[in-house]
């Protein structure tokens, strides 16, 4: 019996030549298809560094123009923090002229909003206030008032006055609900303003921050010239 089995080994080495060559194929299918995908990262690599090299040859390309246009004659930055543009000497005393325009506004905002009596919040007075409140009352005669006198300008002076010397919690409060808190407000989003203009007026003008153009000191004949503030 053992005789008319037929050994496995001996089955497989008398198997017909085309079902030994699929198990040759199906065996070599695996690296094939390993290989086939690391080709195919390589050119895709490949193809971006290429892509790459272009990029960097077209920003070479137009650096070496800018930099021919500049030694023409036409505004060169001093500083790697000025504007990246190519400006003529007229488009940059334009827009200087512009920033300087919008830092003499916002400055006289500025002044108004803390100086001026017209611009103070007004708080409501009356007469029986006023007789029964020797600090207000005190205030109040030094403080411009309307024609009627039934209203007080919150100035700074009046607020401090009022803050310092006055007794009462609750009118200390006010006061500087109404005369400080919204005016320091405003006054730091102008003066967040006021710092952007300047600093566009001194990266304008090649510096990177303008406490470096106010250290530069006055050009004579130039627009960079820091302006006379104590802002």
């Amino acid at each position: 019996r053992a005789e008319q089995e037929p050994d496995a080994s001996a089955a497989l080495r008398h198997q017909h030549p085309l079902d030994q060559h699929c198990m040759q194929q199906s065996h070599q299918s695996i690296p094939d298809q390993q290989q086939g995908q690391q080709q195919q990262q390589l050119q895709g690599e490949e193809r971006q560094l290429q892509r790459t090299r272009g990029v960097l040859s077209e920003a070479l390309r137009q650096a070496c123009a800018v930099q021919q246009c500049m030694q023409q004659g036409s505004y060169q930055p001093k500083h790697e923090q000025a504007f990246s543009v190519v400006l003529t000497a007229q488009e940059k005393e334009q827009m200087l002229e512009g920033y300087r325009d919008s830092e003499r506004a916002l400055l006289a905002q500025v002044q108004r909003l803390l100086h001026s009596a017209e611009a103070a919040p007004e708080a409501e007075v009356s007469a029986q206030e006023l007789r029964e409140d020797a600090v207000l009352a005190h205030v109040v005669q030094g403080a411009p008032q309307k024609e009627e006198g039934s209203s007080l300008h919150l100035t700074l002076d009046a607020c401090s006055l009022l803050l310092d010397h006055h007794p009462d919690v609750s009118v200390r409060q006010q006061v500087y609900e109404l005369g400080l808190e919204g005016r320091c407000l405003r006054a730091l989003q102008l003066m967040d303003q006021l710092a952007d203009v300047r600093l566009k007026i001194a990266r304008c003008c090649g510096y990177p921050s303008y406490s470096h153009l106010l250290r530069s000191g006055p050009t004579t004949g130039s627009c960079c010239t820091p302006a006379a503030s104590t802002l």
